[in-house]
């Protein structure tokens, strides 16, 4: 039976034109004679474009170098991976609270963005989580969900100084929700 492989695919054109191309063979065929293939150098939003091909289909056949997060919110929901600011927000933020993430293997060149507002515009950066080499410095407020609800609560030490800041950010692993 055929079988569909998107190798390190970069962009949702390139599935577009197999749509196109050939959905005689996709259509026709049982959807376990389907699957797709991803490098890891594949970027999420085709990943997810290619998902959302093969969830058209029937088909759950997506393989990837990296497991795809099996329980939580999931992959399917672009909001579960998409950074609610420009990069150059960050730049401009003078607080910055990473919550369950770690940019700097999840998202290399926006933790250079940190660690260049951190060195040239003074940013503050908090983690709740585990302990990570970020390359910049941070202040480790625990590593449970708890946490976050004591500093929004205002009962956790950290919320004083996020009081007086103007421009936080916020990233959140979605997993912690």
């Amino acid at each position: 039976s055929p079988q569909l492989c998107a190798k390190n695919t970069k962009s949702f054109f390139f599935l577009r034109r197999i749509l196109l191309s050939t959905p005689p063979q996709l259509t026709e065929t049982s959807p376990d004679g389907v699957a797709a293939i991803a490098g890891p150098l594949a970027d999420v939003e085709s990943l997810v474009v290619l998902k959302d091909l093969l969830n058209s289909l029937g088909c759950e056949n997506v393989f990837t170098s990296n497991a795809f997060p099996s329980s939580g919110p999931g992959t399917d929901l672009r909001s579960s991976y998409l950074l609610n600011t420009s990069i150059s927000g960050i730049e401009e933020a003078d607080l910055l609270l990473l919550v369950g993430t770690n940019p700097r293997y999840e998202a290399p060149l926006v933790n250079t963005r940190i660690r260049k507002s951190y060195i040239h515009n003074d940013l503050k950066v908090a983690l709740i989580g585990p302990k990570l080499d970020l390359t910049y410095e941070y202040q480790h407020l625990g590593d449970s969900a708890a946490v976050l609800a004591q500093v929004a609560s205002g009962k956790h030490p950290f919320s004083k100084v996020c009081k007086p800041l103007k421009r936080t950010v916020c990233a959140m692993d979605v997993l912690m929700l």
